[in-house]
């Protein structure tokens, strides 16, 4: 199974060390062949043994796409290639934004094309009560959990 990441930037933040950690592993016990689309790129938490792209790469890519933001969310709903999207909501973000633009939040939260994947219960409940229903919780990129996703 082919499956790729959207991303700002791998960074040292805990979202791209469990990122690269999952992904990691993934490669290495054949569960999936990873590929990592960035806007930016940064020096990765951790050695990686999976695939890094720019971001422009993934519109003829036609595995599965999660994106991990906001911005890379909008991109990935536009992307004509991916058999499935997914967003994983690793934090609120909407929570976060100074400017509360509803109209293009709502153009991401609830769009029909993209399933949700939380990391808990509790944003399970909340994400649900603001916007629709995660499909999955899977905590902090559990590459178990993403593996059966994959394979759907």
């Amino acid at each position: 199974m082919k499956a790729g990441f959207v991303v700002q930037r791998l960074n040292g933040s805990q979202q791209s060390y469990k990122l690269c950690q999952a992904a990691n592993t993934m490669v290495m016990e054949d569960i999936a062949d990873i590929i990592v689309f960035h806007d930016e790129w940064d020096v990765s938490p951790i050695d990686t043994t999976f695939m890094m792209l720019q971001k422009q790469h993934m519109w003829s890519y036609e595995g599965v796409l999660v994106a991990t933001d906001i911005r890379s969310a909008e991109q990935v709903i536009k992307s004509p290639g991916p058999c499935k999207k997914y967003f994983y909501l690793w934090n609120l973000e909407w929570l976060y934004i100074p400017e509360f633009p509803n109209s293009r939040l709502s153009n991401v939260y609830q769009n029909p094309n993209i399933d949700l994947i939380v990391r808990s219960e509790y944003h399970a409940n909340l994400v649900t009560k603001c916007w629709k229903k995660p499909t999955h919780i899977i905590e902090d990129f559990d590459k178990n959990e993403l593996a059966k996703i994959f394979t759907r």
